[in-house]
Formats: C-alpha cells, sequence, structure tokens
C-alpha cells in the first residue's frame, strides 16, 4: 500500500527569482526508491499548475506496479499545452550541490511504457532525465540573460524503424584556450518499451577540459572507449554554480499526445557499487528465444556519432562482430571471442578517417554466417 499525507514538499518555479530556496543541498550517498509519500524534501516539481494536490496529480503519481525494486515508483506524465517553466514538461528536480571538482556517482532507472506514443517523424526533442545548469547571481546572471540555460549532460530518446534508443548529449557551449566546445550528442543505446532501464553516470564537474562522464547501461558501458576507460572528456560547466538533476519527461512544444516515464531507485554515491542495482529480471530481450545467431536491431540508422548493435545467441559461441565498406573492406572489429547464451550489446564509432556512406555489419559465430545488416553514416 502507498501512503499519503499532507505534509508539504517543496514545489519548484524555475522562472522565478531565486527558486532554489526551494531546495537543500543533498549530501551523498543517497537514496529515493519513491515507496510512498512524502519522499525527499532534497526533491523539488516542475510540472504544471502547483496549486493542485503535489501528491497524486494527473502529472506526478506514485505507483504501486510497476516498480524496479520495492513498494513503488513514480509516474510523470506530460499532457498537451502543460506549461512548467515555459515549456512542455514534468520533472522532479534534485538540488545535490556539486561543486567544480566533485566526483560522483549517480544512477536510476526508468521504464518508458509499451503505450508511449510515438510521433512518426522523430524529429522533435523528448529528454528522459538530465543535469541542469543555472545562473550565477553573484556575478549579475539571471535565467534570462546568462549564455548557459541548458542541460549539460541529458539522456534524449527517440525510435528509428520501431526501434526505441537514447542518445546521451554531453558539454557547454564555450571556448577555453582558443579551442572551441560545445553540447553534442555522444553515444546511444538501445531500450525496450516496457522494460526498467538501469542508468549509472560518473561524472566529475568541471568548467574546465578535466571534466568528464562515462555512462553504464543495464551495467555494460555505452559512452567511447578513449583507449584507456569509457571516460569521455570536456568541459561541464558554464559556471561555478552546481548542477541539478531532472528526472521526467521534457519535450518540444509540437507534440500531441499524452505520455509517461516512470522513475524509481535513484542513487548518489562515491564509488560504482554505491549506485548500482542487482541485476533486473523482468522480461525484455533476454526472453527472446532464437534458434540461430541473428543480429537483432541497430539504432539509430542513419546515425552520425554512436550506433548501438544489440544481437542475440542462442548459445555458447566464438564469434566476431566487424563492420565492411561497399568494396567488402573490413574496416574493423567491434567484438571478437567466446561469447554466452543470450543477448550482447556493442557499439560502433566511426573514426575522424572513417567517410560517410554505407557500411555492414556481418556476424559470424562459428562456421555460420549471420546475414549482413546495412547501416548509414553521416557526418
Amino acid at each position: 500500500m502507498i501512503k499519503k499525507n499532507t505534509l508539504q514538499i517543496f514545489v519548484f518555479a524555475m522562472a522565478c527569482v531565486g527558486a532554489f530556496t526551494n531546495m537543500r543541498a543533498q549530501t551523498q550517498p543517497f537514496s529515493e526508491s519513491f515507496d510512498q509519500w512524502p519522499f525527499d524534501p532534497a526533491w523539488a516539481f516542475n510540472i504544471r499548475n502547483t496549486t493542485q494536490n503535489i501528491y497524486n496529480n494527473r502529472n506526478a503519481r506514485l505507483v504501486a506496479s510497476p516498480t524496479r525494486l520495492g513498494s513503488g515508483a513514480i509516474r510523470l506524465t506530460v499532457f498537451p499545452g502543460d506549461t512548467a517553466s515555459k515549456r512542455n514538461r514534468a520533472e522532479i528536480n534534485l538540488f545535490h550541490n556539486d561543486l567544480p571538482g566533485t566526483e560522483l556517482w549517480y544512477g536510476w532507472s526508468f521504464m518508458v511504457p509499451e503505450d508511449y506514443a510515438e510521433r512518426p517523424d522523430n524529429q522533435l526533442f523528448q529528454i528522459m532525465g538530465q543535469f541542469h545548469d543555472a545562473p550565477d547571481t553573484s556575478k549579475g546572471e539571471t535565467w534570462e540573460n546568462y549564455p548557459g540555460n541548458a542541460p549539460m549532460v541529458s539522456m534524449n530518446y527517440g525510435t528509428d524503424n520501431g526501434q526505441s534508443g537514447i542518445q546521451l548529449n554531453y558539454g557547454v557551449n564555450r571556448t577555453i584556450d582558443g579551442v572551441v566546445y560545445s553540447r553534442k550528442p555522444v553515444s546511444s543505446a538501445l531500450i525496450e518499451k516496457g522494460r526498467w532501464v538501469d542508468l549509472i553516470f560518473h561524472i566529475k564537474w568541471a568548467e574546465d577540459t578535466t571534466g568528464f562522464v562515462a555512462v553504464w547501461k543495464d551495467g555494460l558501458p555505452i559512452t567511447p572507449f578513449n583507449g584507456t576507460d569509457y571516460k569521455y572528456y570536456g568541459p561541464n560547466m558554464y559556471n561555478a554554480v552546481p548542477a541539478f538533476l531532472k528526472l521526467g519527461l521534457y519535450r518540444n512544444w509540437g507534440f500531441d499526445t499524452v505520455n509517461s516515464v516512470l522513475y524509481d531507485e535513484v542513487r548518489i554515491g562515491n564509488n560504482h557499487a554505491e549506485v548500482a542495482l542487482p541485476p533486473t529480471t523482468s522480461v525484455g530481450f533476454e526472453a527472446r528465444v532464437s534458434t540461430s545467431p541473428c543480429l537483432m536491431q541497430t539504432w539509430p540508422n542513419p546515425f552520425n556519432l554512436s550506433l548501438a548493435i544489440s544481437y542475440q545467441l542462442p548459445g555458447f559461441s566464438e564469434i566476431e562482430l566487424a563492420v565492411y565498406d561497399i568494396r567488402g573492406r573490413r574496416i574493423e572489429i567491434l567484438q571478437q571471442g567466446k561469447f554466452a547464451a543470450g543477448v550482447h550489446e556493442a557499439h560502433w564509432q566511426p573514426g575522424a578517417s572513417v567517410p560517410s556512406g554505407t557500411y555492414f555489419l556481418r556476424l559470424q559465430a562459428g562456421a555460420k554466417l549471420v546475414k549482413t545488416h546495412k547501416v548509414l553514416f553521416l557526418k
């Protein structure tokens, strides 16, 4: 049973001067399971008409099912025309006081419901989780006049040929020692509707190039391998004001549908162990049984930076997953070795020397060659 009461929870109004006075800095480690109202007062709401019943209203509601763990999760719903901070969104916000130089781990689980309504053109943004900057009022900055006012780290949702996926965007627009840095896509990953997705972020906050992000989805890294690890470096703060976490759905005004996203098990800690969850047992790709190896899905396609690849093996196999150009030349081996039965994921981030064009993924398992899969790379 999910409990309710009338204890006040801070209401968040981003458009108001001094909005952060409604939020208290939270110290790590931190965890939130959304099992009952009220949850930790470090949270604040960014939803329409905040004079409504904040505990269970049409935009923010605790549910007993589905949950990632425990007895509750939070469902955040956006309706056409809903306005919060001048945008079409329903989000909860957490201010964590992560100053420049802070290095922390963040984790949460989210689910895109099976009935989530898609747009056929897939051209409008849908952000499901972001770390956002804020103005430095000590320097005279306001929400209206400072050049930042954007997420430094965000997960954008989209579909391509019926396949759902997320894209990691990272960075801030600024110039350091004559080098121009900008917010841009870094990597992508496949997801499945109706299934919990576990995300872990390892972030060092910095106004200079010592900043980085590394991201794992369901225990596997999705940020590019840099030759040493999976950290993607670059500035991620426009000023010294700490980022704040926003979970929910923030989308373009062009949507005319009602959509919801579920969140559960938000954690912040000093290492991977403090934010990691036990593997999910929910039914997803793993439940599909195939009698032969198959290349399952790619996302997005066409792509311009990172391609997520998912394939399934019916039994223990020695495999090679490689990329070939249209002349049949092998460009890169993505995975090679002995793999257990089940679903596996890989990523292709073409190097600077790889030109735009059509390429083919080829999965070979033992002596059997699986059909190739065509992808289009556009710089």
